[in-house]
């Protein structure tokens, strides 16, 4: 049994033996209440260690269950005011796509049947003239759509309000004008063609300016709302997958968070049971150990043992440096400082011998079965 205490002889904290430290101390007759309290005093300090880091751990998940429990009721509001607005089915994201698509694809075709009117303007090239097309029929419809967007009144201010509305009236009869000189463009540009269309444009005017103007009104407003569409529907499959992520979330984690705090307790409570036990079965074995040392000893290793080992290092030495002596004559008595040296270490050893190298010279006597018989 090993565990890190200050050494129960006075050594540096390093790592010891129950077994060794007690057979060492009773044959020293180190007193049993001085190791049981060094031993009662290294498993406080671990008990200590296991209950803060436990601390720790719990505090930062009441932490965080207080604050989640904090925010819970916002979150549960926010998600309820989400579905009493929307309503329980999650919005669809494929028609609100699906029909910006077809906004975009009208501009497409507007500004390409628009292209050739912008001859007026002085655009001659037609790709400039398809460019500068699109980007007309894009204004319109942005226009239009934050005109439209400003019906919802709690989003923008009254100033905002005004001004785009302002600009959107605008827009239409300037857009009906366009379309009206766009119709004589057309009959204009037929005419010099000696095109049979000339002729029927000219025979109905109002029929062709009603077209025109339809066409080139139409297309920006039809655009406008289908982005005002798209926005809107997005913007609440946004908002509604967001409020349900945070409001489910935030259950399951205080549901989990509540289990980590119950598991992490009875871990601590357990952690520190087991370390009690194991400071009572250590405490144990060292009054076990201790009382042994003070009946039995140790006894001490031979003297020749240490003998033997001093002069084998010194034959080891004498045979390596046995070719370089005969150079430099003074390496013959190098084996004789090895054996000094060597003995000395050892001789040190076998008096002050290490608990484990005491416990393991342990004086046990066997018994002889005929004397105990004749006793």
């Amino acid at each position: 049994m090993n565990w890190n205490v200050p050494t129960l002889t006075g050594r540096t904290r390093e790592q010891v033996n129950v077994e060794h430290e007690g057979f060492f101390n009773g044959a020293h007759q180190v007193d049993l209440a001085k190791g049981l309290d060094e031993l009662e005093a290294s498993f406080n300090q671990k008990k200590a260690a296991v209950e803060q880091a436990f601390v720790k751990i719990i505090r930062g998940i009441e932490g965080r269950l207080e604050f989640l429990k904090k925010i819970a009721p916002e979150v549960q509001a926010e998600w309820a005011s989400v579905r009493d607005r929307i309503g329980e089915e999650k919005p669809h994201l494929a028609v609100p796509l699906l029909i910006v698509s077809l906004g975009l694809f009208a501009i497409f075709a507007e500004s390409v049947l628009l292209a050739p009117s912008l001859d007026m303007l002085g655009v001659a090239d037609r790709y400039w003239q398809q460019f500068a097309a699109f980007g007309l029929c894009a204004l319109a419809a942005v226009i239009f759509h934050l005109a439209w967007d400003t019906l919802n009144a709690q989003r923008v201010s009254k100033l905002w309000r005004i001004t785009w509305r302002s600009i959107a009236a605008l827009a239409i009869p300037a857009l009906a004008a366009w379309g009206i000189l766009r119709g004589y463009q057309v009959a204009f540009s037929s005419e010099l063609a000696q095109n049979p269309l000339a002729d029927f444009l000219h025979g109905h005017p109002f029929l062709a300016s009603i077209f025109y103007v339809f066409v080139t009104l139409a297309t920006p407003i039809a655009a406008a709302g289908a982005l005002h569409f798209a926005s809107t529907h997005v913007h609440d499959w946004y908002e509604y997958t967001t409020a349900k992520r945070k409001a489910y979330g935030l259950s399951q984690e205080l549901a989990s968070l509540g289990k980590k705090l119950q598991q992490e307790s009875e871990s601590r409570t357990h952690t520190l049971k087991a370390v009690e036990e194991q400071k009572n079965r250590f405490k144990a074995t060292y009054a076990i150990h201790h009382e042994r040392g003070q009946r039995r000893l140790a006894k001490k290793s031979p003297l020749w043992i240490v003998q033997l080992k001093a002069l084998a290092a010194a034959v080891l030495t004498a045979i390596v440096v046995y070719p370089a002596s005969w150079i430099y004559h003074a390496l013959a008595l190098l084996p004789f400082f090895v054996y000094i040296v060597v003995f000395v270490f050892f001789r040190h050893l076998r008096e002050h011998p290490t608990p484990q190298e005491y416990f393991n010279h342990e004086v046990v006597r066997f018994a002889d079965e005929e004397e105990e018989e004749k006793q």
